[in-house]
C-alpha cells in the first residue's frame, strides 16, 4: 500500500445532496473548526501553567511548546505534498485528528523533559497542522456558491473564546488539573467533526518533483510566507507566558480568561467582515495594519500590566492576528492554483510555525526567564522586521490587485 493511499479506508459522508448544498458544506467545516480552536484554546493558554505546575521550569516550558513547531517540518512537507498528489484533504485530516486522540491522554502520565518533549512535539504538531489543512479545505469550499470563509472560520474564535472562559473558571474552581480533563475531550470532538467533513477535492497533481517547489516559483508567494511568519511569530512571548506574566502580576485566573476572549472577540469582528476587508484592502496594506499593530501592543505590554491598559492592547489582537492570517488566505486564494494549494499551506506553515514561530518561542523562554515582561519589546522588533521587508518588498506583493 503505497502512503498516499493510507487513509482511504475512511468512508466519505457525501451520500445524499442534503449534505452537498453549502450550508451543509459551511456547517460542516464550522464545526471542525469549534472543535480544533476549542483544543487549542485550553492547550494554547492552560497548557504552559499546566507544566509549569508539573514543576517545569521557563525554559523548559519554552522547549516543550517548540518542540511541537519543529516537529510540523516534517508533517507539513509530507503532508503538503501528498494532499495535493491526491487531490483529498478530509481523509488526512481525520489521520491527523486520530494521532491527536491518541496522544494527548499520554500527557497524563509522570513524564520526563525528554518524553515530554516527545509526546507533546509529536502531538502538538499533529493538531497545528489540522488547522492550516482545514483552511485549505476551506480555500476549495469557497469557490461553492455563497461560502463565506469569514463568516464559517469565526466560529473557531468564538470556541476559542469559551475554551478560554471555560478553563478560567475551572482553573480558579479546581486547579490547573481540570485542563487536562477538557484537552481529552477536546481531542475526541476534534476527531468526530474531521470525520463529518465534507470530502472536497481539487485535481490530482502529477508532479515529476515535490510540489513545493512549483509553489516556490509562484511571484510573490516567498514574500508573503517570510512577512506573514515574522508577524505570527511576533505572539511567542504572549502565547507563552501572557498568562503566567499576568498572573504574577496579581490578576485573577477568571480576569485573564477575559482577555484572552477579548483579544479573539477582535479577531472574530475581522472575520466577520472579512469580505469588506479584502475587497477595499491588497495583501500588502493588510500586512501593514497588522506590523504597526504588534509594534503598539507588544510595546505596550512590556511597559505595563495595569488592566486598562490590557485591555485596550487586547483590541489590537484584530491586527497582528487576524489582518495577517486573513492576508495569507487570500494570497493563496487569489494566486495559487488549486492543485498546489495544500503545498502552498502547508509550506507556509513551516517557514512560520516550524521555523520562525519555533525558534521565537525558544527565545520567548529565555528572555522571559532573564527580563519578564521586558521579553515583549523583543516582539515589537519582530513587527518593525515585518514592516522593513514590506518597503523593500516585491511589486508582485505590494502592488494592488
Amino acid at each position: 500500500m503505497r502512503l498516499t493511499d493510507l487513509c482511504l479506508f475512511i468512508p466519505p459522508i457525501e451520500s445524499t445532496k442534503l449534505f452537498n448544498n453549502t450550508p451543509a458544506i459551511g456547517l460542516r467545516i464550522a464545526s471542525h473548526y469549534v472543535t480544533i480552536f476549542w483544543l487549542i484554546g485550553f492547550s494554547l493558554i492552560y497548557f504552559p501553567p499546566w507544566l509549569a505546575e508539573r514543576g517545569f521550569s521557563d525554559v523548559e516550558v519554552g522547549y516543550i511548546l517548540a518542540a511541537a513547531f519543529w516537529a510540523k517540518v516534517p508533517f507539513n512537507l509530507l503532508l503538503g505534498h501528498w494532499v495535493d498528489a491526491t487531490g483529498a484533504r478530509r481523509r488526512w485530516i481525520v489521520l491527523l485528528s486520530f494521532i491527536v486522540a491518541l496522544g494527548i491522554p499520554f500527557l497524563w502520565f509522570e513524564l520526563s523533559l525528554s518524553l515530554m518533549i516527545l509526546v507533546w512535539g509529536i502531538t502538538g504538531a499533529a493538531l497545528a497542522v489540522s488547522s492550516p489543512l482545514t483552511d485549505n479545505l476551506s480555500v476549495l469550499a469557497r469557490k461553492t456558491p455563497g461560502f463565506d470563509y469569514g463568516k464559517v472560520r469565526l466560529w473557531g474564535s468564538w470556541s476559542f473564546i469559551l475554551a478560554a472562559l471555560v478553563g478560567g473558571q475551572l482553573f480558579q474552581a479546581h486547579g490547573i488539573e481540570w485542563v487536562l480533563y477538557l484537552m481529552i475531550g477536546g481531542a475526541v470532538l476534534v476527531l468526530v467533526s474531521g470525520v463529518c467533513l465534507p470530502d472536497l477535492r481539487a485535481p490530482a497533481g502529477r508532479f515529476k518533483r515535490f510540489a513545493l517547489w512549483d509553489v516556490l516559483r509562484i511571484p510573490g508567494y516567498k514574500m508573503c510566507i517570510v512577512i506573514a511568519a515574522i508577524l505570527q511569530s511576533s505572539h511567542a512571548v504572549f502565547y507563552g507566558f501572557a498568562t503566567i506574566h499576568w498572573q504574577m502580576a496579581g490578576i485573577d485566573s477568571a480576569t485573564i480568561s477575559l482577555l484572552w476572549a477579548e483579544g479573539v472577540l477582535a479577531e472574530i469582528l475581522v472575520f466577520f467582515f472579512a469580505a469588506w476587508f479584502v475587497k477595499h484592502l491588497s495583501v500588502a496594506r493588510l500586512f501593514c495594519l497588522a506590523a504597526l499593530s504588534g509594534v503598539v501592543r507588544w510595546t505596550g505590554l512590556s511597559l505595563s500590566t495595569e488592566l486598562p491598559v490590557l485591555i485596550g492592547l487586547q483590541l489590537l489582537h484584530a491586527g497582528t492576528f487576524a489582518l495577517t492570517h486573513l492576508a495569507v488566505f487570500e494570497f493563496i486564494s487569489q494566486r495559487i492554483p488549486p492543485q498546489l494549494t495544500a503545498s502552498a499551506q502547508t509550506l507556509y506553515d513551516i517557514v512560520n510555525a516550524a521555523v520562525v514561530f519555533a525558534l521565537a518561542m525558544m527565545l520567548a523562554g529565555a528572555l522571559y526567564e532573564y527580563c519578564g515582561g521586558q521579553a515583549f519589546l523583543a516582539m515589537t522588533g519582530f513587527s518593525l522586521a515585518a514592516m522593513l521587508l514590506l518597503l523593500i518588498g516585491t511589486p508582485k506583493l505590494l502592488s494592488d490587485r
